[in-house]
């Protein structure tokens, strides 16, 4: 609400009552493991950044009001609170917390990054990707880890495929911010098209650390092969 008063006091009663109810049934069916209590820890922070930027998405421009403070705390107790249940049913390890947290971050790097390249006047997509970019790409890391099994370690060249699929990433967002701007890019687009193209490309060459294991040539193969390929298709 616009006020103060009243309806903070029977939203907090009432944000205590439900707490403490859904706590006790927890605690009397379930025992609460150390993996799930990190991913809730987890949750909280995903859902208090949501929670601060949620209230404005619809807007050019973020600012501070009394909605965001709601939206903060709401988002830090529901998703403390969604993220250890979920930790809890799906039976989390600290091995996929990690791989729940790395995917999220690269998520956040390539939603904003989205979010820069798309607009040059407001904030609004960048935000909007902010938020969609980590839970689409954990939630997409979930997915994977059962066939790839991700959370048990990655290749033997995660390494220098993950150095290379960032590098190949940088070249490409920073062409791509060019053509999305039809020749004329904005420094924020630039850098929107960089964090997307070195996040998008990280992400890929950990992911397909998992599923070939590349002789020391196919390196010079590849990053030759790009180059060739963008000077072709300069070139066109």
């Amino acid at each position: 609400t616009s006020q103060q008063g009243v309806p903070d006091l029977v939203g907090a009663l009432a944000g205590s009552a439900v707490g403490m109810a859904g706590g006790a049934a927890f605690a009397h069916a379930s025992q609460l493991r150390r993996p799930s209590v990190l991913a809730g820890a987890l949750g909280g922070g995903y859902g208090l950044f949501v929670g601060t930027l949620a209230p404005s998405l619809g807007d050019a421009r973020w600012s501070s009001s009394r909605r965001t403070s709601g939206g903060r705390w709401l988002g830090l107790g529901l998703g403390a609170a969604g993220a250890t249940a979920l930790g809890q049913w799906q039976g989390l390890s600290y091995q996929k917390d990690v791989l729940l947290l790395s995917a999220g971050t690269l998520g956040l790097g390539m939603g904003y990054g989205t979010g820069l390249l798309w607009s040059d006047s407001n904030t609004r997509p960048a935000r909007i990707g902010a938020v969609a970019g980590p839970a689409v790409l954990a939630g997409g890391a979930l997915l994977l880890d059962r066939s790839l099994h991700l959370s048990d370690g990655l290749g033997m060249d995660a390494v220098p495929m993950a150095g290379m699929g960032a590098a190949m990433g940088l070249l490409n967002g920073g062409l791509l911010a060019d053509v999305v701007a039809q020749g004329h890019a904005q420094d924020r687009q630039v850098g929107g098209g960089l964090l997307l193209g070195a996040s998008a490309g990280l992400a890929g060459g950990l992911v397909l650390s998992k599923l070939v294991r590349p002789a020391a040539q196919d390196y010079f193969l590849v990053a030759a092969g790009n180059l060739l390929g963008l000077a072709l298709g300069q070139g066109i």
